[in-house]
């Protein structure tokens, strides 16, 4: 319902219609109905994205080629078989941004000075590459379906293993770098970078050439999600 109001334009009457309380009231009900609807639709879209994702990880958690005894890879960890300690460490995860463009390959442990790097568990060394600040040990496992994973630390000094040797989960690779060397790096936070690989396809140079989530779930796993399912043995 509308009321009729009078006004006056240049010394003329005319008649000026104005929505009523209850037309107000009903368009006010209505825009809120709209508004209600498109939030739930919103909001279901995105739990079915969660779903989705969750499911995901699940999927792939399971498909996880696992080694025998699995430990976690820096000295100073007390509990080794410890997804906790793991996680109160964790920096950078896998999959996140970098400013050059590409996903991060693998996840960052935060180290303290000089902390002896060790190996995930029994392997062979196969590749020791780069320069200072990514001087990288690559270390090929035996898993438990009889396949091949491999384990990738970055940003170490001070190598103390050779190409060919046989590791374990108590051989030293090397030390995370000390405080000149961390200042002079420029890092966000002195770590050790970590990834656990499905080949040694273009192992030199493809932690910086995945640029999507599919080029980086051809190479890697996420060390995470990994690491949750092994020490859950």
């Amino acid at each position: 319902m509308q009321i009729a109001r009078q006004s006056r334009v240049a010394g003329q009457a005319y008649v000026r219609w104005a929505p009523s309380a209850r037309s107000k009231r009903l368009d006010f009900e209505e825009h809120s109905n709209n508004y209600t609807k498109g939030l739930l639709h919103q909001m279901k879209r995105q739990c079915l994205v969660m779903m989705f994702v969750v499911a995901s990880l699940t999927i792939n958690a399971l498909e996880l080629p696992v080694i025998d005894g699995v430990s976690l890879p820096l000295q100073y960890i007390v509990n080794k078989r410890s997804y906790f300690e793991l996680e109160k460490r964790a920096l950078d995860g896998f999959g996140a941004y970098r400013t050059a463009g590409h996903k991060h390959a693998g996840l960052d442990i935060k180290a303290s000075f000089s902390e002896p790097v060790i190996s995930i568990g029994k392997g062979i060394v196969r590749v020791i590459y780069g320069e200072y600040p990514y001087t990288t040990v690559l270390i090929e496992h035996a898993t438990q379906n009889g396949g091949m994973l491999y384990s990738a630390y970055t940003h170490i000094e001070q190598i103390k293993v050779i190409v060919g040797q046989q590791v374990d989960e108590n051989t030293v690779l090397g030390r995370v770098f000390n405080e000149e060397e961390y200042k002079k790096s420029e890092f966000y936070e002195n770590h050790l970078h970590f990834e656990i690989r499905k080949t040694m396809d273009r192992y030199k140079g493809i932690s910086i050439k995945c640029y999507n989530e599919e080029e980086l779930n051809k190479y890697f796993y996420d060390p995470l999600i990994y690491f949750k399912k092994a020490l859950a043995k």
